[in-house]
């Protein structure tokens, strides 16, 4: 697990596919950069060098290990790009995308599944780059939000075998209409939710597939912190049950990693 320090929030870790670094982004002065370490911490190097009109994050490990991919989010409004980093610390921009915004990723063994979601949260797009040529990027389509209100998408994940989705969702039929974590099939049908609170504050996001498929770890304020700052790891089985609390501290436990 990655740990902030000295008032620095590390971000969106993604540990190496030999489990030897840890790739994650935060600010150096005042932008999102992506950084790579030992899994220990040390040797620290910063991999993008994008100026105040961009935010790096979301780092994904190619399966082999040779190179990362990135989101760089232009600060302007003229869309996000899908960039690799070898370790050189060359950019490649392999894709743009300029009708959505935010984009989460899912590094396996034959694919990267990219998805994008809408800002509000009423869209989501898929695409798959080829393993043997980045510049080769699938587009497998759209997914609408139900038009009634019922469920909406943030953060989406695609599973390790490609057939589901995990996201969070807006929940309009409850008091406190904050996120659940809900699992569909990769066509948009079977939505159903992961998580159910019918009552007391809570916010779940950004869920992480285990790589066997069968857990969705996913982080909230469960605990009764109704203002936010402390948010602790959970998971639960893809079945729905079986939720369990990973982490209780008094510092924000965000962005879970299942590597």
């Amino acid at each position: 697990m990655v740990a902030s320090t000295g008032g620095v929030s590390l971000e969106e870790p993604a540990v190496s596919p030999d489990g030897q670094k840890i790739a994650y982004s935060r600010l150096i002065s005042g932008v999102r950069q992506v950084c790579l370490a030992n899994i220990d911490g040390t040797s620290e190097e910063v991999m993008t060098t994008s100026g105040s009109a961009h935010a790096n994050h979301d780092p994904a490990w190619w399966p082999d290990g040779s190179k990362l991919i990135i989101c760089r989010t232009n600060a302007y409004g003229a869309g996000d790009a899908i960039i690799t980093v070898n370790v050189n610390n060359i950019d490649d921009i392999i894709y743009r995308k300029t009708e959505l915004q935010g984009l989460g990723y899912a590094s396996y063994f034959d694919a990267v599944y990219l998805t994008y979601f809408a800002s509000n949260g009423n869209k989501m797009r898929i695409y798959k780059v080829n393993n043997e040529n980045s510049d080769n990027v699938t587009d497998l389509g759209s997914i609408e939000a139900d038009p009634a209100g019922n469920y909406d998408f943030y953060t989406p994940r695609v599973s390790p075998d490609g057939t589901k989705i995990a996201f969070a969702s807006t929940v309009s039929s409850e008091s406190l209409p904050l996120r659940e974590i809900m699992v569909m099939n990769s066509d948009g049908t079977g939505v159903r939710r992961l998580t159910s609170r019918t009552a007391g504050h809570y916010d779940n996001y950004r869920p992480s597939w285990s790589p066997d498929g069968a857990w969705v770890a996913f982080y909230s304020n469960l605990q009764g912190d109704v203002t936010g700052e402390t948010y602790d790891i959970y998971k639960v089985h893809i079945n729905g049950t079986g939720e369990t609390n990973v982490t209780n501290n008094s510092f924000p436990d965000i962005n879970p990693n299942w590597d």
